[in-house]
């Protein structure tokens, strides 16, 4: 029951300090002055005046928890990430179709039989993996991504093997052709060693395929690996070659994808931090800062506006950086991630920017002239620039996750201008 709830609310975690801001200045804003003096909903508005941070605590504490609860199936592991949980169950049911092939008795052939064994085990282990009744209330695996890539792993595995198992040649040829274009270019580790042994392996298994790609016969035998030079190989042998540069290449991409989860579920703690800071400085304020007099500024408001402008500028360079940005790559939810710290971060470091300017400028200003436009003109102009700095913090925790993406686009087959058979590829 309520399988996936901690899932479920894990997600919905990232938006919350922004949500929780949002409540906590509604409540700080409720108009008192709107209701009657015997109004029951008079001394509501007073209370929510006169606290509106524990009252949005506890609004949106409720809130969360009754959302988990409504959307627990969100934290399953066809519904957190559809695409791939889609992708997995197509790419497990057929290659559990051609394992069923293989025959249930004794297998004569030791490496076949062993291969055999692994495709069963790692199929067996996927399908309970992907089950959605093996999913706790407190499962956030999937929500986190880890889920989807011990996924993919164990399939990956599963399609290694079958490369020495299939009773069809022509399988690990096309394999084969299908690593060599990942393999070009890609910047993987020995990247010219493994394209020579899959080119010495091909010429065993698909002459014709080898010559197609510009290898003869001569040539393969006069080429050098760092082991020395390649040898002559049976089907057997050469089976096993493309399996193991198989193996390669999908570990290469799989840490690849490893790399962005990371980042992504760095950068939501990141996210989750920047905001509860916010919604505290806020607290701080309303219970520090004295109800402004007549002809004066509020304060609240004040900051609320710096706060705002910060956001907006944020925003406007992350726009900027996403216009850049390759979309092809699935990043597991990075790029909608950094649209939700950007504002937060953004508008932090607007507020906490013009407190400090002024600061500097003169160490004997009132926190209330600082929150006052009229003795702070420049507030704004300050704001606005220093919106844009915690995208120099921020871009370094993304930074290695645009080099693993460029990583994968490099390794996809083809062109590199698609990635719509990636994970078919892995």
């Amino acid at each position: 029951m309520f399988r996936g709830f901690g899932g479920a609310l894990l997600g919905a975690l990232v938006w919350s300090p922004g949500i929780l801001i949002v409540v906590t200045l509604a409540l700080y804003l409720f108009p008192v002055g709107a209701f009657g003096p015997d109004s029951p909903l008079r001394a509501l508005a007073v209370a929510f005046h006169q606290g509106p941070a524990i009252y949005a605590l506890l609004i949106v504490a409720i809130a969360l928890v009754v959302f988990a609860l409504v959307a627990h199936t969100s934290g399953t592991p066809e519904h957190a990430n559809a695409q791939n949980y889609m992708d997995l169950s197509t790419r497990m049911e057929r290659l559990s179709k051609l394992a069923e092939a293989f025959p249930t008795g004794a297998i004569s052939d030791p490496t076949i039989a062993a291969a055999v064994t692994e495709i069963r085990a790692h199929l067996s282990g996927l399908q309970i993996l992907l089950r959605s009744g093996q999913t706790s209330a407190t499962d956030t695996r999937w929500i986190a991504a880890t889920g989807y890539i011990e996924a993919y792993r164990r399939l990956m595995r599963a399609e290694e093997a079958y490369i020495e198992a299939s009773p069809d040649t022509n399988y690990a040829v096309r394999v084969g052709l299908h690593d060599w274009l990942r393999l070009k270019g890609s910047g993987l580790k020995d990247e010219d060693t493994l394209i020579k042994k899959l080119l010495n392996a091909l010429r065993v298994l698909s002459p014709a395929n080898a010559e197609a790609l510009g290898v003869s016969e001569s040539q393969t035998k006069g080429d050098q690996t760092t082991q020395g030079p390649l040898k002559p190989l049976t089907p057997d042998a050469a089976r096993a070659d493309l399996r193991e540069i198989d193996f390669a290449i999908n570990e290469f991409r799989n840490d690849r994808y490893s790399g962005i989860v990371r980042a992504r579920n760095k950068l939501g703690l990141t996210t989750v931090v920047f905001g509860l800071v916010a919604f505290a400085l806020l607290s701080f304020a309303i219970a520090v800062l004295p109800a402004p007099e007549s002809g004066q500024s509020n304060p609240i408001l004040v900051g609320l506006a710096l706060y705002l402008v910060g956001a907006l500028t944020g925003l406007f360079g992350q726009l900027r950086i996403d216009v850049q940005a390759d979309t092809a790559i699935d990043d597991y939810g990075l790029s909608i991630v950094r649209i939700a710290q950007t504002p937060l971060s953004s508008g932090l470091a607007a507020v906490l920017g013009v407190v400090i300017v002024k600061l500097a400028a003169d160490t004997n200003v009132k926190l209330t002239e600082v929150f006052d436009l009229g003795s702070n003109p420049n507030g704004l102009l300050v704001a606005a620039a220093l919106g844009l700095s915690p995208q120099v913090v921020i871009g370094r925790l993304t930074q290695q996750a645009d080099k693993y993406k460029a990583d994968l686009k490099k390794s996809a087959a083809g062109d590199g201008k698609a990635d719509t058979s990636d994970k078919a590829a892995d």
